[in-house]
């Protein structure tokens, strides 16, 4: 009888297991993708954190944060982490300035294209943040931009995009 509720518990585990694994509708091989879109942006001095399914990347005296990939969305998110930067959170002009550059760089294009034209609003849901929220160029296509979010929480300068696919 032991072994029989094993054998049951076993085949209930393994099903479990490959309905999950069936069950991604995206591809999860975040160091792949990642390391592939890096690549095709001449991006190829990085560390990866497996943990974290992340790259790291020195970005003059500032680090930048990239992932892509996922299993029920498909996103890519970028931080940039500020070591020295001496503007205030007020200093839109600046942060925009900042995330242009950016957006370029990195082939954000509906990013760039958005902050370029002044086609975002300003928002600020929090003390120490402010959010450049991005339209959305065709709302039937299943791709989120969740805008540009300048955070200054945590006694840490940092710049976020983040789009997906759902």
């Amino acid at each position: 009888m032991k072994k029989i509720t094993l054998f049951v518990v076993f085949l209930i585990f393994q099903n479990s297991f490959a309905q999950e694994k069936d069950s991604c509708v995206f591809n999860n091989n975040y160091k792949q993708l990642t390391t592939e879109w890096l690549h095709k942006l001449g991006k190829t001095n990085f560390d990866w954190n497996a943990k974290k399914k992340q790259a790291t990347l020195k970005w003059n005296n500032d680090i930048v944060f990239v992932s892509v990939g996922g299993c029920t969305h498909f996103t890519t998110s970028v931080l940039l982490q500020l070591q020295n930067d001496t503007h205030q959170l007020e200093d839109t002009a600046y942060w925009v300035k900042r995330a242009i550059n950016l957006s370029k760089e990195l082939r954000l294009n509906h990013y760039h294209k958005m902050l370029k034209t002044n086609h975002f609003k300003i928002i600020k849901p929090k003390e120490n943040v402010i959010t450049l929220d991005i339209v959305d160029d065709n709302i039937n296509d299943n791709l989120f931009y969740q805008g540009v979010e300048i955070n200054f929480e945590k006694n840490k300068k940092t710049i976020s995009f983040v789009k997906y696919y759902n």
